[in-house]
């Protein structure tokens, strides 16, 4: 049966490297004041079968010693920045998803898009 999946993948601490350079180039460039920021990879994955979705959590959309595969993002409270490509644009990261996708399953015809949540601990101000 095919199925309809969002996954969110974030880095485990120790990690999240991409996620601290982010930050700190935000909080230097636009005078942000909040204290911490997460950084979640987010895949939409479409028309694909159970069992492969679920295989390719662990093999294809995460690295399982560096990364935590959550199934829900809380957000409550905090600020929410979402990034994704604009229609029409690539998408690399979809793209080799799908690639990858396509050798746990040949005959897989799923399509993927991706995009990232930034996530900062509190309400950011019109001026941030």
């Amino acid at each position: 049966m095919k199925i309809n999946g969002r996954i969110f993948v974030e880095k485990k601490p120790g990690f999240e490297v991409e996620a601290l350079e982010m930050f700190s180039q935000l909080k230097e460039n636009f005078n942000i004041q909040a204290e911490s920021m997460r950084l979640i990879n987010v895949y939409d994955v479409f028309d694909i079968e159970e069992e492969v979705l679920e295989k390719a959590k662990a093999t294809v959309f995460s690295e399982p010693v560096v990364d935590i595969i959550l199934d829900e993002v809380e957000t409550e409270g905090m600020h929410v920045i979402a990034l994704e490509t604009l229609p029409g644009q690539y998408d690399q990261r979809a793209d080799s998803a799908a690639q990858c996708v396509k050798l746990l399953n040949p005959s897989s015809t799923c399509k993927i898009t991706s995009g990232r949540l930034l996530i900062f601990d509190r309400p950011l101000s019109e001026e941030e």
